[in-house]
C-alpha cells in the first residue's frame, strides 16, 4: 500500500513538477536579466554542480551539457524542449531582442494556470477512472463473460428446461459469447493508460514547427477549442507587445506566430501576411485567426485609437482566457457522462440478462 501510495503521488504530481522547473527558468532567466547577468553563465553554473541544493538539478545538468557540447542558451533550450512550453520558449528568444520580460512573466503566470487546470481534469479522470469506472466494468465483462455465465446457463437449462430463452437474454448472452463485451472494459483500461501516459509525462511538440510531431500534435491542439481558445490568446499577446513596439504589422505577425511553436498558426500567418500585401487593414489579415467581428473591431480601433493594442485586447484574451476555462471543464463533464453512460449500459445488460431469465424461471416454478 505505501509504494501504490508513493506511485500514485508521483504520477499525479508530475505536472505540477514541470510547471514549478519552467516557471523557475522564467524566474532565473529574470533574475539574470534584473542583475545585469548572462543568462547562461548562470543556468551554467546551476548545472554544473557549483551551487549545491539546486532544484530540478537532474535537468540543469542536461542543459549544462548541451551547452558543453558548443550549443548555445538558446539552441540548447530548443534541444530539451520539454523543459519549456513552446510559446514561453518562444517569447524567451523574443526578449533577447524585443525586451518581453514582462510578457514572459504574464504567458508563464498564465501557463501555470492552464496547467493546474489541466492537471486537475486529469486528476478526476485518473481517480475515477481507477476507482469507480475499471472495477466496475472488468468485474461486469470478465468476470461475468469467464464464470457467471456460463454457470447461469447450465442452472437456467435445468430449471426451464431447453426451452427458448428471453429473446433480449439471448441476444445479450450471444454478445458476451463473441466477447464484444470485452471490448468496453478493454476501451476504458485504454483510456486509463492514455490519461496516465500524458498525465505523467505531458506531450509536448518539438519547438521547430519543421517538425511532422509539432506539425500533428498542433493539429490535435487547434481540434480541442480550449486548447486552441489559449493558442489565440498567447498569440494575441505577442502580437499585441510587438505591434505596440514598433514593429511592422506583416513582421509582428510573422514573428508573433513563430513564438508560438504551433505550426497551424504558423500557416495562418502566411496567408495573413499575404492579405497585407495586398493592401488589406490588418483587421481583416487577423481574420485568419478568428472570424468573429469583435476581433477585428479591437483592432481597428487600437490602430486609429490613442490606447495601445495590449490595453485594447486586454479584455478580449481575458474573455479568450474564461472561455477556454469553461470549455475544459464542459469537455471533461461531458467525457466523464459518457464513459459513467458506457459503464452503466454494461451493468444494465448484465441485470437483462439475469433478471428476466429469472422471471421466466418465477413463471415455470409457479405453474409447477
Amino acid at each position: 500500500m505505501i509504494g501504490f501510495g508513493a506511485l500514485a503521488y508521483f504520477v499525479l504530481s508530475a505536472p505540477f513538477r514541470r510547471i514549478d522547473c519552467a516557471n523557475m527558468v522564467v524566474e532565473l532567466n529574470e533574475l539574470a536579466a534584473a542583475t545585469g547577468k548572462n543568462p547562461e553563465q548562470l543556468f551554467c553554473q546551476l548545472g554544473s554542480g557549483v551551487v549545491g541544493g539546486v532544484p530540478y538539478a537532474r535537468k540543469f545538468s542536461k542543459l549544462y551539457g548541451l551547452m558543453e557540447n558548443g550549443h548555445d542558451f538558446i539552441d540548447s533550450m530548443r534541444q530539451f524542449y520539454s523543459l519549456l512550453p513552446g510559446e514561453i520558449f518562444g517569447t524567451m528568444e523574443l526578449a533577447r531582442n524585443e525586451r518581453c520580460a514582462q510578457l514572459m512573466a504574464k504567458l508563464s503566470k498564465a501557463h501555470l494556470e492552464d496547467g493546474v487546470s489541466r492537471a486537475s481534469q486529469s486528476f478526476k479522470l485518473f481517480s475515477s477512472g481507477l476507482l469507480i469506472l475499471i472495477p466496475t466494468s472488468l468485474m461486469a465483462g470478465m468476470g461475468a463473460f469467464a464464470l457467471v455465465i456460463p454457470k447461469f446457463k447450465e442452472v437456467l437449462a435445468d430449471i426451464i428446461g431447453y426451452r427458448a430463452m428471453p429473446f433480449i437474454s439471448n441476444l445479450l448472452i450471444q454478445i458476451y459469447d463473441s466477447g464484444l463485451m470485452l471490448l468496453v472494459p478493454a476501451f476504458l483500461i485504454s483510456v486509463m493508460i492514455f490519461l496516465t501516459v500524458s498525465h505523467l509525462f505531458n506531450f509536448s511538440a518539438a519547438h521547430n514547427t519543421k517538425m511532422y510531431m509539432n506539425k500533428l500534435f498542433s493539429c490535435i491542439a487547434w481540434l480541442l477549442p480550449w486548447r486552441r481558445n489559449r493558442i489565440k490568446r498567447n498569440f494575441i499577446w505577442i502580437l499585441c507587445e510587438l505591434l505596440d513596439n514598433g514593429v511592422s504589422e506583416a513582421e509582428a505577425i510573422k514573428v508573433a506566430a513563430e513564438a508560438t511553436k504551433n505550426s497551424v498558426i504558423c500557416n495562418r500567418a502566411k496567408k495573413a501576411i499575404r492579405d497585407l500585401e495586398k493592401g488589406q487593414p490588418l483587421a481583416q489579415a487577423l481574420r485568419r485567426f478568428d472570424r468573429r467581428a469583435d476581433l477585428a473591431w479591437r483592432v481597428e480601433n487600437a490602430a486609429h485609437g490613442s490606447s495601445s493594442f495590449r490595453e485594447t485586447l486586454e479584455g478580449w484574451t481575458s474573455h479568450l482566457s474564461a472561455l477556454a476555462y469553461k470549455q475544459q471543464q464542459s469537455a471533461f463533464y461531458y467525457f466523464f457522462t459518457a464513459m459513467m453512460l458506457i459503464n452503466g449500459f454494461l451493468v444494465l445488460s448484465m441485470g437483462l440478462i439475469f433478471f428476466i431469465p429469472f422471471v421466466e424461471m418465477m413463471e415455470v416454478l409457479s405453474k409447477s
